[in-house]
């Protein structure tokens, strides 16, 4: 046995040990790293955050049974080749009945994407084909500069664009039971 051997250790294990505040994910193998958000990223971010946590995670107004949380990592099968952390994200508390002592080992619900121009390319590609092969059922990419969210929806594998907001308030799947303004998540 190689005397190194005992010494490697996952790349997942040692992220973790990176400073609180770094932001860093493993898709599908590789490891991305990016700055931190910018001041209108984190609005939008928040915007849903006092839009959807109310009525589904608390249940005032709404369903529940949810948990609402921004930029939470989520560990897939894998770790060192899935470690995400989307910008919301959504797990239906049936799925994920208690709350982890660190980080949920399976993929949400539901994922959200505000983006910026470095990530982009990556949201509408590798992350996004990523959390297909991750099954989670609903993604929301949000365009500050187009000021609108797309809504797909997993189907055999691959993500169906579903629904489109613009300018007018609607209820946006899979929270059917709350209408999403606009003003709310793009006006400050």
């Amino acid at each position: 046995m190689n005397a190194h051997a005992e010494h490697v250790r996952p790349l997942s294990q040692i992220l973790d040990e990176m400073p609180e505040g770094e932001k860093w994910e493993i898709i599908d193998g590789g490891l991305y790293c990016q700055a931190a958000c910018s001041f209108d990223h984190n609005l939008v971010r928040d915007g849903f955050i006092e839009t959807l946590r109310p009525p589904y995670q608390r249940g005032h107004g709404g369903p529940g049974g949810w948990w609402i949380l921004s930029e939470q990592r989520f560990i897939g099968p894998d770790p060192d080749k899935f470690t995400l952390e989307p910008d919301v994200a959504g797990w239906r508390k049936e799925r994920l009945p208690n709350r982890p002592k660190v980080y949920p080992n399976i993929a949400p619900d539901w994922a959200c994407e505000v983006l910026s121009d470095s990530t982009r390319e990556r949201d509408y590609g590798i992350k996004k084909r990523s959390y297909a092969k991750l099954r989670v059922q609903w993604y929301w990419i949000v365009s500050l500069e187009r000021r609108e969210i797309e809504v797909y929806q997993l189907f055999d594998g691959t993500y169906d664009l579903v629904q489109t907001l613009k300018n007018e308030a609607q209820a946006l799947p899979p929270f059917n039971d709350t209408v999403v303004e606009p003003s709310t998540v793009f006006d400050w």
